[in-house]
Order: structure tokens, then C-alpha cells, then sequence
């Protein structure tokens, strides 16, 4: 057994099927279906069954791939160590939802870096369950995730059973967000009704597979899904009969797009992001100045709201 075997064991856990795994490992599906088969040999238990939806793990398989994931995260940790006498690297690989307030932060944090060390940087705007895969495996050290808070029992007993630390960092209200000059603008009272006839922009890949009812405040009867950030704004600044439910925007970015943001009563509406890494994770020092520059962001929306 090698790490390369874990690897293609947890591949397989995130696509729930061998052929697609290996499409994605670059590798034969009858060559990867006999390394696995040769892996459950070693081990002496079944890590996969099949059903008519593709493969799940099986108990002893769920219990293996916890374990085969934190050390690939500990390999990747281990190969990240500068080598001896090498300059000093400074790094973030995070992983967060597609808010304006974490990417405003990140931006600041750029700003104050002494741009003459090394940098190397990653920063993906990605859905909760990609951000959890990514870190489970090594990629990155660092993910925000959001969940509606009527979840938050499952994500709470998902995260401690796949071996993450939790942080709390930011719950809210989603806001309605439009251009100023939206016709619903200058409207003193909002209700959720007064969105039926405009169109909505929705984040592309927000819902969690596993709840069938996880697609949060269905509004309008036409729908625009955008999977980028700024893309988003666009079409809210220069198509004026659009809307989009987004978390609290800094002012900045507001401005910058002329957008406004106002609170209405919603269905199913309250979030919460939630600070993850892998409980042996410790934190680097530019990590924690990350950190408090994005703590310092959230307290600064919540005075605003």
C-alpha cells in the first residue's frame, strides 16, 4: 500500500464511481477496478459496493478513507516544508464560498504582504462539499463553508466525523441585492413576493446533493444561474430588472457595481460560515493574519447590520 492507493480510493469516494475516478486519474477503468480490488486484499474487508447509482463505501470503508485522507493531508503538509536554507514562502491555500466579504479581505491581505519574499497563493471560490474534498486530501489547508442553518445539525456531525476543527465565523440573513436603480430600489418595504416578477441570479452549484430540498429561496419564475462572482455583478449593475440573495457586501464593492442591499423577510434564509481545517492543522503565521483581517471584516458588516 502507498499513498498513491489512497489516493485513488478517495477519488473514488468523491465521483461514487470507478469508471468516472478513473477518467479523472488519467488511468484505464479495468487497471483502477484491480488496484482496488488488490488494496481490499491487503486491508482484508470490502472498501466499496456497488449499487444501481454507482459505489459507496462500505462501514469499514468510510472508517478507511478518514484515515487515508489525513495522511494525504499530512504528505502534502510534509512536501510544503520550505527546504533547508530555502527563503521563508509565504502561503494561504483556502478555499471559500463565492463572498464578496472573504475576497475584499483576501484582497487587503495581499496589499499588506512584503511583496519582495516568495508568495504562492491559492485562493478557489468553490461550493462546501468541493471545499471539504479539497481539504480533506491535502490541497488546501483552509476552507470556509456555508450551510443554511437549519442543516447545521448535519454539518456539525459530518465535519467531527471526518476529522475537522470548526471555527465559527459569520451567521446572517441573506440580503436582497440589486442595482440602485432596481425598481424595487427606493421601496421603503420589502416583502418576498415583490421579487415574483423580476429575474434572479443564482449561484450555480450552492446545493448539497445530499438533501433533495437544499435549492434555499426558490423567489422568481425566471432564473439566471452564473457560477463566477463578478460576472454576477455585472449583470446586476447593467441589467437593472435582476436580484440576486447574497451574503452582506462591504460597502467597497457595493459602490464600485451600484448596487444596494436590503433586508426582507425570506423563508429558509438564515446561513452560517463556518472557519474548517483538519484537526491537526496548525495554523501558520501569515494564515493567522488572514484570520484576524477577515474576523475584523465580519465585525465591521455586523455593526452595518
Amino acid at each position: 500500500m502507498n499513498t498513491q492507493h489512497l489516493k485513488y480510493a478517495v477519488e473514488i469516494e468523491k465521483c461514487g464511481s470507478i469508471s468516472q475516478a478513473a477518467e479523472k486519474l488519467f488511468m484505464g477503468q479495468p487497471t483502477l477496478s484491480k488496484t482496488i480490488k488488490e488494496l481490499e486484499a491487503q486491508l482484508g474487508f470490502e472498501l466499496f459496493v456497488r449499487t444501481p447509482t454507482g459505489v459507496l463505501p462500505t462501514s469499514r470503508g468510510e472508517e478507511f478513507l478518514v484515515h487515508a485522507k489525513n495522511i494525504l493531508s499530512q504528505a502534502a503538509m510534509i512536501e510544503a516544508i520550505p527546504r533547508s536554507g530555502q527563503e521563508k514562502c509565504l502561503t494561504v491555500n483556502i478555499a471559500a464560498p463565492r463572498a464578496s466579504y472573504i475576497a475584499e479581505t483576501f484582497l487587503g491581505f495581499l496589499r499588506t504582504l512584503d511583496h519582495t519574499k516568495k508568495i504562492r497563493m491559492n485562493y478557489k471560490e468553490t461550493n462546501t462539499m468541493r471545499a471539504l474534498n479539497k481539504l480533506s486530501v491535502g490541497e488546501y489547508q483552509i476552507a470556509i463553508i456555508r450551510y443554511q442553518t437549519e442543516y447545521e445539525g448535519y454539518f456539525s456531525d459530518y465535519l467531527h466525523r471526518h476529522n475537522f476543527k470548526i471555527q465559527p465565523l459569520f451567521e446572517y440573513r441573506a440580503l436582497a441585492t440589486m442595482s440602485e436603480k432596481h425598481p424595487l430600489a427606493r421601496k421603503a418595504r420589502l416583502t418576498y413576493a415583490d421579487f415574483g416578477e423580476y429575474v434572479e441570479l443564482r449561484h450555480g452549484d450552492e446545493t448539497v446533493p445530499y438533501f433533495a430540498d437544499s435549492d434555499p429561496l426558490q423567489t422568481a419564475e425566471r432564473q439566471i444561474y452564473i457560477y463566477e462572482r463578478a460576472s454576477q455583478f455585472e449583470i446586476l449593475s447593467e441589467l437593472p430588472d435582476t436580484f440576486m440573495w447574497a451574503s452582506p457586501i462591504p460597502k467597497p464593492v457595493l459602490q464600485r457595481y451600484g448596487l444596494i442591499q436590503t433586508e426582507c423577510a425570506a423563508p429558509r434564509n438564515d446561513y452560517k460560515d463556518v472557519l474548517v481545517s483538519l484537526k491537526h492543522y496548525q495554523y501558520t503565521e501569515t494564515e493567522h493574519i488572514f484570520i484576524e483581517a477577515l474576523k475584523k471584516t465580519v465585525e465591521q458588516l455586523r455593526a452595518r447590520v
